[in-house]
């Protein structure tokens, strides 16, 4: 997994084997387009608040959520994984696949998010191409590598631009469709609460597609726990319980 910039050294060491089974089969490209994605994201926010503010156009309060650079990051993962070749089919192209669709997930932005796209798709076109450094390439196909070990595909994929994906995606249309096989559905995370309200929403389906295999019996306990860890972090489900049930696990003899 990509590791933060301010991360010390005991942090490293602790958090090294769960990198090394859940993304232990990502390369160097994956590693360095997954690092860069949120700060890139973060950047084409800033540029696009800058150009509204001299095109005298008034963005709603507190746009430029962390669900808006989330998404913009799987977003710039896309754009910048498609410019390779698919070898075996496309999924495999995407360490971070997202099982719910492009749509979906923009449906579930906050409404200050939405509305300067929803009222101009262009501009969601632009932000995500200035994030991966593509602008003026909206023309281009999103699946530039082609399909090289399967040439039907080359004038399916030709019809799917960059401009039209992500154009598509504020009016309810994802055009890569077929690698979200979940659609529309989400899942439910977060927290129930006794006496306060409960802190569940609606989280869209990713898959990880780099996580190491040909993993020994003896490393399935760990692996299991590293899943049930990274699974529990997602819904923030971590107490003073979970912490000693999970050390008396992991120092059974």
């Amino acid at each position: 997994m990509v590791s933060p910039e301010n991360e010390n050294t005991e942090e490293r060491q602790i958090r090294l084997p769960q990198r090394f089974t859940l993304a232990g089969r990502s390369n160097r490209a994956d590693v360095e387009v997954l690092q860069q994605a949120p700060r890139a994201a973060e950047q084409a926010i800033t540029d696009f608040k800058t150009q509204m503010i001299g095109d005298s156009i008034e963005l709603l309060p507190n746009f430029g959520s962390e669900s808006l650079v989330g998404l913009m990051a799987l977003i710039y993962t896309y754009l910048k994984k498609a410019t390779l070749p698919v070898m075996d089919y496309s999924r495999t192209l995407f360490p971070l696949l997202s099982r719910t669709n492009f749509s979906s997930m923009f449906a579930m932005l906050p409404d200050n998010d939405r509305v300067p796209f929803i009222e101009d798709p262009q501009r969601f076109v632009n932000i995500n191409l200035n994030a991966a450094q593509m602008v003026g390439t909206s023309g281009t196909a999103f699946f530039t590598g082609g399909f090289p070990y399967n040439p039907s595909l080359n004038a399916w994929s030709a019809s799917i631009t960059r401009q039209s994906w992500l154009y598509n995606i504020p009016q309810g249309t994802d055009r890569l469709n077929q690698l979200a096989k979940f659609g529309d559905r989400r899942e439910q995370v977060g927290q129930t609460h006794l006496f306060k309200n409960d802190t569940i929403t609606d989280a869209p389906i990713l898959e990880l597609r780099r996580m190491k295999g040909d993993i020994g019996t003896n490393n399935w306990k760990d692996l299991a726990l590293d899943v049930f860890d990274f699974v529990v972090k997602l819904n923030d489900l971590k107490t003073q319980r979970f912490e000693s049930l999970r050390f008396n696990i992991r120092n059974q003899k």
